[in-house]
């Protein structure tokens, strides 16, 4: 099956991890270990897409028990772009390490990027031993989501929740350091756990480089992990079928919004930049420092009483 998808589409990339080491790949009779699959349309698209990539691990509900590793990426349209999959026994640093590793080495190549994710132990230990994971040839980032739930778990206070995902999602400093104050003070133990993390894993204001691009959590993943909810109970051969099927349903989808498209600017974030436009009518601009490229603006108040304040 997997010889006749690759006739059928050259660049897709198949590899191989056989119980019994190498030497079983030669053996008439053999049981594979791990398997990992990229579409080689969507290693081609990837490379115009931003660079993060979310990763994440669902069960196998067929006969044949294991786990489905997926990272996937997102267009300039935030439309969800799986780009590689993995079947494998259980989520270890074993099957983590295989799967990272033919997806720097087929997908992402030589591009520099961030990935999200949960903790998960197995992921972290694999990225810990693989130099091709590490800054600053990749960034990785924790889920915003997971954070906030194992602030829950922890904890179980609603302000400490809510202040958790304002931290991690907060671009105002002066905001940021206001809610910082306000959790110290509360309690002090949930504060020294959260900001015994480093800053530039969970918010983006910790992150100067921005290599998020303003992704918070694994949703791409996670989403993409229901759609195949269906499939997660048929044999190999089938899901992986079934992934082919979806990824061209994707394509096809986007080919004919493409069709429709007025300007040169991908329409989702064409619906935001005129959203955002709107809310500038009324602000003011003065140089501060021409040499400095510094600019003082001035938001124009609303009528909930809220603006009239003064950014440099």
């Amino acid at each position: 099956f997997f010889a006749a998808l690759q006739r059928a589409n050259p660049t897709t990339v198949v590899q191989w991890k056989w119980q019994g080491g190498e030497m079983a790949a030669h053996y008439e009779h053999r049981e594979f270990k791990f398997i990992f699959w990229a579409f080689g349309p969507a290693i081609q698209i990837f490379q115009r897409c931003p660079p993060v990539i979310s990763m994440d691990g669902t069960h196998l509900r067929g006969s044949y028990k294991g786990k489905l590793l997926v990272a996937v990426a997102q267009t300039a349209n935030k439309r969800l772009l799986p780009i590689a999959y993995a079947i494998v026994d259980e989520e270890s640093r074993e099957s983590w390490s295989f799967f990272l590793t033919n997806l720097q080495q087929h997908v992402v190549g030589d591009r520099q990027i961030c990935f999200l994710s949960d903790s998960d132990a197995g992921l972290q230990s694999a990225v810990d031993s693989l130099a091709t994971w590490q800054e600053p040839a990749a960034y990785h980032r924790i889920c915003l989501r997971h954070l906030r739930s194992n602030v829950v778990t922890r904890y179980r206070n609603s302000k400490i929740q809510n202040w958790c995902w304002e931290l991690g999602s907060q671009l105002s400093e002066r905001k940021f350091q206001h809610i910082r104050e306000r959790l110290s003070d509360f309690n002090p133990d949930a504060y020294n756990y959260l900001f015994g993390i480093p800053l530039n894993k969970w918010t983006p204001l910790g992150d100067e480089g921005g290599c998020r691009w303003g992704t918070l959590t694994t949703n791409m993943s996670e989403s993409y992990n229901n759609i195949l909810k269906g499939v997660r109970f048929l044999p190999c051969r089938a899901l992986v079928r079934a992934t082919f099927m979806k990824t061209l349903d994707l394509f096809e989808q986007e080919q004919k919004k493409s069709t429709r498209c007025s300007n040169a600017i991908a329409s989702a974030h064409y619906a935001a930049f005129c959203e955002l436009e709107s809310t500038t009518t009324n602000h003011k601009v003065r140089c501060a420092n021409a040499a400095r490229s510094l600019y003082e603006v001035t938001t124009g108040l609303r009528t909930s009483s809220r603006g009239d304040k003064t950014y440099v």
